[in-house]
């Protein structure tokens, strides 16, 4: 069991539980209610804490631990693994080959592996005496003619070679022994003859010397000409051309890393474009021509990379090599196998790993970042992840929780932090957390199997699993449509785009985006440098304004701009206004530690002197926004827009709160929050994934503002598979393959009785979706 006792992370309040290990365990509850706190904050916090600990005993220099967090006691603890819900934000040099970790095993095939294709034309294979010695054996009884062959032969190379005690050479296709004959006058080819032979038992010492002789006269070259046949097979030991002799720079895996000086395309630095055209140098194919030049089974790394990911691994599957080789192909085949696997049975068979991650869904990225944890294999550890089934299908949910029990099977125990249904049913064990948000929250309302929480309707979430609430909205029936990039849309309506994940929802999304009426509201929607939750809502002027028109403001002569740690006259000297210092650690994350001159505060302390109400500028910046509204009660430019927090299900989070500390789901209803501030001029709304992060009374509350926004004449498209916003939309579009394959209303989506509409089946008694309601 993991044991914890005296919990208070954030708003937890004292809590006392007992997990089992080995099992599938769920926190679900309303948003802000504590589950992350739990979940990560505390026991992924406490066991990394402990890792870190148990590290320092062994390690030559000492880690800085983190602070640990408030509780009495925690025993039970394994090795933790964590997948925060945070917004995935790739770089463009970031692709499916990267992030999945194939291609570092990739990169290793091709320069343990890889026929090279020389100038000349010639492709060859570089080889070991031990692979050219077990390749020659194969053929017992042939007679031989060894040879090294001379590149640029002259005769005053050939007398120093005899002088050195070699007497026989293959001169333009004739054997000649010098000690006998002349050398002719006039010749183009030469070679040494190392030895003669007849191949079989007991001759292998005498071959390998032979060869070792042979391939260090011609540098790392090794010619074997067979009597019978009449037949000349090369062979190269090192980096030449065993045709025409050119020599190679030795072939090592960073020459396939478009990263790497080594690898990259130099016009381009890798990207393979400039300027948004593609790079005329390597054609968009990003890497230099000496390792494009590189091939197997007649493909070079980038094209090889281009092929969906079945196709690639059926490729790799028909390579056939003997000896050595194919032992070391075997090993690298099983790594990248294992890594691929993942990846296929998260629906992912048609992604390319040339892909940049900038180019996938939120789906098809969550399920990127999920195959590398099922790929190690590891056990006896502690996963804990938060909203694995984000931006994913039912049917990609399905195969999800397939992984995550095989995760239970090999003796992991794992924690997921969920609202949907499928997953809240499927775990063995139910945590929930609330009753509400922020201060509200941080209790243990249920802890049980999930058959029991299904019949507790006093629940938030056993109410929805029991039936006695429903998700709701009055639907209204279209009438106008308006063209949005050359799609014809319902005019102040709710438009659902569902389909599995890399169907093309979020490509029509990005389409519409660049026409001038529409604005994308995306997870990344929420962000800036500097910004914390009251700035980014345009409230935190009006409150320095505020403070600075108190009496103990005026009497230090502080004006506004003296109550932001932005600026030099109000932020802390030491810190600059962070609070904190980034100690960064071999190996692991970076850790936080607070600023011991404003104590995590971030102000000066004269600023810290004034207060209003009993609070000064940091005190007031901890509060909640639910805490705010009550202290600026009388102050309505403030209480204006601290309700719309509170409408947008964000009363719990604090007003300092950094951008880059919330979850995209939070991120993207503080934009929502934002744009009811500044009232948008564009009237077409688009949603990528608004679900984000919300329990399923809070995507209640979001399906309400969803449908102010529609009275106030606004256009909704929401990309999302959540049921609410498919079964409640006014009209879906189902996408398949960048194709809308259905466009209705979700009564007939259902009756058609596609395979994805069938999936939503087991959906229905979520959601009462009969209703039509026209706006006035």
């Amino acid at each position: 069991m993991i044991s914890l006792r005296g919990v208070k992370t954030h708003n937890l309040k004292d809590l006392t539980l007992r997990l089992p290990k080995g099992a599938l365990i769920c926190l679900t509850g309303p948003s802000g209610s504590g589950k992350s706190s739990l979940a990560f904050d505390t026991i992924y916090a406490e066991a990394r804490r402990r890792y870190l600990k148990v590290l320092n005993l062994t390690e030559k220099e000492a880690l800085p631990l983190p602070p640990a967090p408030p509780l009495e006691e925690a025993e039970g603890l394994a090795p933790a693994v964590g997948l925060e819900q945070r917004l995935p934000s790739p770089s463009s040099r970031s692709t499916v080959g990267t992030m999945s970790g194939i291609w570092g095993y990739l990169r290793t095939l091709f320069a343990e592996l890889g026929a090279r294709k020389c100038p000349c034309g010639t492709i060859f294979e570089k080889a070991t005496l031990s692979q050219i010695l077990e390749e020659l054996l194969a053929h017992q009884g042939a007679k031989i003619y060894l040879l090294a062959p001379l590149y640029s032969p002259s005769p005053k190379g050939i007398q120093y070679l005899r002088s050195q005690g070699f007497h026989r050479f293959l001169i333009d296709g004739r054997l000649f022994d010098l000690t006998e004959e002349d050398l002719p006058p006039d010749f183009r080819e030469a070679s040494v003859l190392v030895d003669r032979l007849i191949l079989k038992e007991g001759q292998e010492q005498r071959l390998r010397e032979a060869l070792r002789l042979a391939a260090s006269l011609a540098g790392g070259v090794v010619q074997v000409y067979f009597l019978e046949g009449e037949e000349i097979r090369k062979f190269t030991t090192g980096e030449r051309c065993p045709s025409c002799g050119h020599t190679f720079t030795p072939l090592v895996p960073e020459m396939f890393s478009y990263f790497h000086p080594l690898g990259a395309c130099p016009a381009c630095q890798g990207l393979g474009e400039k300027e948004g055209q593609t790079c005329p140098h390597c054609g968009g194919r990003r890497l230099k021509p000496a390792s494009l030049s590189v091939f197997l089974g007649g493909e070079n790394f980038f094209s090889l990379s281009e092929k969906p990911l079945r196709e690639f691994l059926a490729h790799l599957a028909g390579l056939r090599f003997t000896g050595v080789k194919e032992r070391i192909f075997q090993g690298l085949l099983a790594e990248i196998r294992l890594r691929a696997e993942a990846l296929l049975t998260l629906g992912l068979e048609e992604v390319e790993l040339n892909r940049p991650a900038t180019r996938l869904s939120l789906g098809e990225l969550q399920r990127l970042r999920l195959a590398g944890l099922f790929a190690e294999r590891l056990s006896g550890c502690l996963y804990i992840l938060d909203e694995p089934g984000l931006g994913l299908s039912p049917q990609e949910k399905e195969r999800l929780l397939l992984l995550l029990r095989s995760l239970v099977e090999q003796g992991n125990t794992v924690i997921i932090v969920e609202h949907d249904p499928l997953f809240i049913t499927a775990s063995d064990v139910v945590l929930e957390l609330g009753p509400g948000a922020g201060e509200r929250g941080g209790e243990i309302l249920f802890e049980g199997p999930p058959e029991e929480l299904a019949g507790r309707p006093d629940l938030p979430t056993g109410a929805y699993l029991s039936g006695s609430e429903r998700l709701k909205r009055s639907r209204i029936s279209v009438e106008r449509r308006l063209t949005l990039g050359g799609y014809s849309l319902p005019e102040r309506a709710l438009l659902s785009l569902c389909g599995p994940s890399g169907a093309g929802k979020t490509t029509i999304l990005k389409r519409m985006a660049k026409e001038e009426t529409a604005l994308l509201v995306t997870p990344a929607s929420a962000r800036g440098r500097e910004s914390i939750v009251i700035s980014y809502v345009e409230a935190f002027r009006t409150l320095r304004e505020l403070l600075a028109s108190t009496k103990e403001a005026r009497a230090l002569g502080l004006k506004p701009s003296a109550f932001s740690f932005f600026t030099t006259e109000g932020r802390c000297p030491v810190c600059k206004g962070a609070g904190k210092y980034e100690v960064r650690v071999k190996f692991l994350p970076p850790l936080s530690v607070r600023c011991e001159e404003c104590l995590g505060r971030r102000f000066r302390p004269e600023v810290l002197q004034v207060k209003y109400r009993g609070y000064n500028v940091a005190e007031i910046l901890d509060l909640t926004v639910e805490e705010a509204r009550r202290l600026f009660a009388q102050v309505p430019a403030l209480v204006e827009k601290l309700e719309l927090l509170t409408e947008v299900g964000l009363s719990y989070l604090r007003l300092g709160q950094e951008l880059s500390a919330l979850s995209g789901g939070e991120r993207q209803r503080l934009h929502l929050a934002r744009l009811l501030v500044k009232a948008p001029r564009e009237r077409i709304l688009l949603f990528d994934v608004p679900s984000l992060g919300l329990h399923l009374r809070d995507v209640q509350q979001l399906l309400a503002l969803f449908d102010r926004l529609l009275r106030e004449g606004f256009t909704l498209v929401v990309a999302d598979n959540h049921p609410a916003f498919v079964l409640l939309a006014d009209e879906i579009w189902e996408m398949k393959d960048g194709e809308v394959v259905f466009e209705g209303p979700p009564g007939d989506w259902l009756a058609q009785k596609t395979a994805f509409s069938t999936l939503y089946e087991k959906y229905r008694s979520l959601v009462s979706f009969d209703l039509i309601n026209e706006f006035c």
